[in-house]
């Protein structure tokens, strides 16, 4: 059976006063899962620990930013390992793999930054998960980040910073993405890592939600035989 591909995308949005407003009525906690397309079967990792992969260079080529390969290589690292620490949850990481390979089709769970010509998606988007999944039973196969180095200038900021449209910082970023990796789809909630717009300098998707946290547990939850079904559940969005 051929696999099929969820795609989702973080957002880089400047958001009005009044969107904000509005955006703050939904329901506190609203975790989505991803699922296989046109049911409610969500999808999940089947053993662990997940091996990931990230390309050496990381973020370092041509202007995408000032940050060390070897610093940004910890950094992606940590952004999964922080899926893995509420004690709710069996989901654990090996520690990743560094490689040469810059192709997603023959690396193992690959993140990789795109430079020039190589990013093909929208400007506004920071970064692009695909997961490869079985449709009958929603089993991940395999997944790949590619991140936006066209466009943004990549950082591990101390704090917030704003006024830089073209800055974006490392583990807020890779921490989104991770969480499309396990499993997760965006959230309604504007506090959580999986909400699918992030402000220019942002850095609070570093630090899992109780949203989060949630679907996180729900997915991969030490007291049930199989990863859990609950919670709210969507298809992921498609690139527009």
């Amino acid at each position: 059976m051929k696999p099929s591909e969820n795609k989702s995308a973080l957002i880089l949005a400047l958001i009005s006063i009044s969107a904000l407003v509005f955006l703050f009525c939904v329901p506190a906690f609203s975790f989505n899962r991803e699922v296989v397309d046109g049911t409610n079967i969500g999808l999940y990792w089947p053993s662990m620990p997940v091996r990931m992969s990230i390309n050496n260079t990381c973020s370092t080529g041509t202007d995408a930013g000032s940050v060390d390969a070897q610093d940004c290589i910890e950094v992606v690292g940590n952004s999964f390992i922080t899926w893995s620490e509420p004690s709710c949850t069996t989901l654990s990481f090996t520690a990743p793999s560094i490689t040469f390979s810059r192709d997603v089709n023959s690396t193992t769970n690959l993140v990789v930054w795109r430079f020039g010509n190589e990013w093909k998606y929208s400007s506004s988007i920071l970064a692009m998960t695909i997961v490869s999944y079985n449709v009958g039973n929603g089993e991940i196969l395999n997944s790949y980040i590619e991140v936006n180095g066209r466009n943004y200038n990549w950082e591990i900021l101390d704090a917030p910073s704003p006024w830089d449209k073209n800055i974006a910082d490392i583990q807020n970023t890779i921490t989104h993405e991770a969480g499309h990796v396990i499993g997760l789809d965006h959230s309604n909630f504007p506090q959580a890592v999986m909400y699918a717009y992030a402000s220019p300098g942002e850095i609070k998707k570093r630090v899992l939600s109780q949203d989060d946290i949630n679907g996180v547990c729900d997915i991969y939850n030490p007291d049930a035989g199989r990863p859990g079904s609950g919670g709210c559940s969507c298809s992921i969005f498609d690139v527009r």
